[in-house]
């Protein structure tokens, strides 16, 4: 399973913040949930809502946002291995193209 993060303006530039869960088994879309202020338990929720106890992934890949990490023990209870994704590089890309060019 996959799960992320993103951040949506509406029209009148107002924030909406997205949390989307996908299969990637099947390339199924299993959950997305909208909130104007994402905590640790609003995840925590959406996780439990989103996975029973019989049918639990194996693995949750995520992005390093710190909401991932206030509900580490809700997904060591489910029985899901957690698997963050790397650090982003920052500058690093750009430094290495124009060192190659």
């Amino acid at each position: 399973m996959g799960a992320g993060d993103d951040v949506v303006p509406t029209v009148t530039y107002r924030l909406r913040f997205v949390l989307i869960i996908l299969s990637h088994e099947r390339r199924r879309l299993v959950r997305v949930a909208v909130t104007t202020h994402p905590t640790a338990a609003w995840t925590v929720q959406q996780l439990r809502e989103a996975f029973s106890n019989d049918e639990a992934p194996r693995f949750l890949v995520h992005d390093r946002d710190t909401a991932f990490a206030a509900v580490a023990s809700t997904i060591d209870s489910l029985g899901v291995r957690d698997i963050p994704t790397a650090p982003p590089l920052g500058r690093l890309p750009c430094l290495i193209e124009r060192r190659m060019c």
